[in-house]
């Protein structure tokens, strides 16, 4: 994963969420979830891991370890 898909645990936690079948499938979940989304801080988190998400390659989706506790993810 590069540097600029380095993802927090925050970001992650929300990934989890709304994971799909793969990367394209996870962005339309994080399209479908953000208008629902009333607490400003989690929106902001979300908007920043859906832009990474978008960043990041298919590769770099598949990478993620989702039964991981995420602590080599972090920043």
């Amino acid at each position: 994963m590069t540097n600029t898909t380095i993802l927090t645990v925050e970001e992650l936690n929300i990934l989890y969420i709304v994971k799909g079948d793969g990367r394209n499938e996870t962005i339309d979940n994080f399209f479908d979830m953000l208008p629902d989304i009333d607490d400003e801080d989690v929106k902001k988190i979300a908007e920043s891991a859906l832009e990474k998400l978008q960043d990041m390659s298919d590769e770099d989706f598949a990478g993620i370890d989702f039964e991981d506790d995420f602590s080599n993810n972090l920043e």
